[in-house]
């Protein structure tokens, strides 16, 4: 069990040691913090592409940024949830848009990256329009629209 109030403590312990600038609190942990987020959800946004389907990788994103919304409220500091959800874009949205949305395999540029899942997730978003598939279609834009 995790220990809210001890964390949540700790990270304002961070901010009075900055005497009210929150330098102590962004030099000695946000910086770090953000770097490890980042790291943990490229690779982790690359394991969610293995499983080759569009839908439950968009739902996948939804539901980190969903947690990481609620986890913020109880152990960061408030300027941090944005550029908490701001790394969670660039990784799991941003970087990955060309492999998401374009089929690569089908792309005259011989000179793009393949990546595992493009062509499958590719064909699935062209589905999504395809069926009229309301809740996906919503969903890809509630997200794509941050």
């Amino acid at each position: 069990m995790v220990d809210k109030s001890l964390i949540k403590e700790t990270v304002q312990l961070f901010i009075a040691l900055g005497l009210g600038l929150n330098e102590t609190y962004v030099i000695d942990f946000e910086n770090p913090f953000l770097e490890t987020t980042r790291a943990y959800y490229r690779e982790t946004s690359d394991k969610w592409m293995l499983g080759g389907s569009l839908s439950c990788y968009l739902n996948h994103v939804k539901d980190a940024i969903d947690a990481e919304k609620s986890r913020s409220k109880y152990y960061l500091h408030h300027d941090t949830e944005e550029l908490l959800l701001t790394v969670i874009d660039e990784e799991c949205l941003g970087s990955k848009l060309p492999f998401l949305f374009i089929d690569l395999e089908n792309n005259n540029n011989n000179n793009q990256n393949n990546s595992p899942g493009s062509s499958v997730m590719s064909e699935e978003c062209r589905g999504f329009f395809q069926r009229d598939a309301r809740e996906e279609l919503y969903l890809m834009y509630t997200l794509l629209a941050r």
